[in-house]
């Protein structure tokens, strides 16, 4: 028996009852491929009182068990921001203690999420496994040495670590040299091959996060450049969003006289979403920052032409199999990539074995098969 941690579902999630962060669709997406493979009764789900009605109906197949969690309070409420470094340690040392119960009879804990504030300290008692996206909060946020302390306890002392790139992965083998990380990829949802909607006016697309390392700005000053020489318009959607940056991103398209011409989309549902991938003309990611960067290859999987910057771990995942500009800050040369790919469509053929390329690495059926491998390795 796995358990499988989901504490770091976010309200919102669960309240409107759909997976919005990338972590979160990934372990979905996974969890739904066991239950194909009828591997669900080897799986317990263990999460926070508030989510297990929404878990529930979301994988009817699988148990689903509620911890305790002592501390469950958000940073609002405790006042000042000075105590917000407080809180998030007191809520690691605290929160983390769960029910007996949840983990009765279990031979693995799996965390899908990392991160020390969503590992429970009684895990260090039993085996369990991290699945790491990527190291960004280790290297730039964390800073005290408790922190860190408790950083390499959780990566030094696990079974087995799943990086989701192989840029991940080499990230933690040297940053935790004790490590023998692995890498597994995240897992898609194939869509069928489908065809534009006719009629549809034109435009380019771009689904990240809102915040300064998705680096939004470079594309829109990119296509602040060319807006007069194409029909295209610019379309942005994110889940979660950095208020301050949004209104950046606000203000620098009415200093460009772009507020006819360019949407920004926030927290879309998944239907909107996949109308959006399925209709675009173009896709681009100006993103400096990822862990394994899922959106480019959801793209190509719609039989769509993507670009991004030439940076880990989008060399790695596309296999040099898109369009690549190199300096993810550099907003003309950008503009000139846009352009000749809007002047020199990708034959289909082309676009369809690109498409089939990231079909056999990343469906949800393969990757799911490494990590029941994984799982078996660690229990036997």
């Amino acid at each position: 028996m796995i358990a499988v941690d989901f504490t770091f579902l976010d309200t919102i999630e669960y309240e409107q009852k759909t997976l919005l962060k990338s972590f979160c669709i990934f372990t979905g997406i996974l969890l739904d491929a066991f239950a194909d493979r009828g591997m669900a009764h080897q799986f317990r789900i263990c999460c926070t009182s508030g989510q297990k009605n929404y878990l529930q109906e979301r994988f009817p197949d699988y148990e689903v068990a509620a911890v305790n969690r002592i501390l469950r309070l958000s940073a609002p409420l405790i006042g000042a921001e000075r105590s917000l470094r407080w809180f998030r340690r007191l809520n690691r040392r605290t929160a983390l203690f769960f029910r007996t119960q949840a983990l009765r009879d279990v031979d693995c804990i799996w965390f899908p999420y990392g991160l020390p504030e969503f590992f429970w300290k009684a895990a260090l008692g039993r085996k369990y496994v991290l699945t790491i996206h990527d190291l960004m909060i280790y290297h730039n946020d964390v800073k005290e040495p408790a922190d860190v302390a408790e950083f390499r306890t959780m990566m030094d002392r696990a079974a087995a670590i799943a990086g989701v790139s192989e840029m991940t992965r080499e990230d933690i083998k040297a940053s935790f040299p004790d490590t023998d990380p692995v890498y597994i990829p995240n897992p898609f949802l194939i869509p069928a091959r489908t065809e534009a909607d006719p009629g549809r006016v034109p435009y380019i697309l771009c689904i990240n996060g809102y915040g300064e390392h998705k680096n939004q700005m470079t594309l829109l000053n990119a296509y602040a450049r060319i807006a007069g020489q194409t029909s295209c318009r610019l379309v942005f959607c994110g889940g979660w969003s950095d208020p301050a940056y949004v209104d950046r991103l606000k203000e620098a398209i009415r200093e460009n006289h772009l507020e006819e011409r360019v949407d920004l989309i926030i927290r879309a549902k998944k239907e909107e979403v996949n109308d959006l991938l399925k209709n675009c003309t173009l896709f681009v990611s100006s993103s400096r920052a990822e862990g394994f960067g899922r959106t480019p290859i959801e793209a190509a999987l719609y039989g769509k032409s993507v670009i991004v910057p030439e940076i880990h771990p989008f060399t790695d995942t596309t296999h040099g199999l898109v369009h690549c500009y190199k300096d993810p800050m550099d907003d003309r040369e950008l503009a000139d990539c846009i352009l000749d790919v809007l002047e020199h469509p990708d034959p289909q053929e082309k676009l369809m074995n690109i498409r089939d390329a990231f079909e056999q690495e990343y469906s949800a059926a393969h990757c799911a098969e490494q990590y029941a491998a994984l799982f078996r390795k660690v229990t036997e």
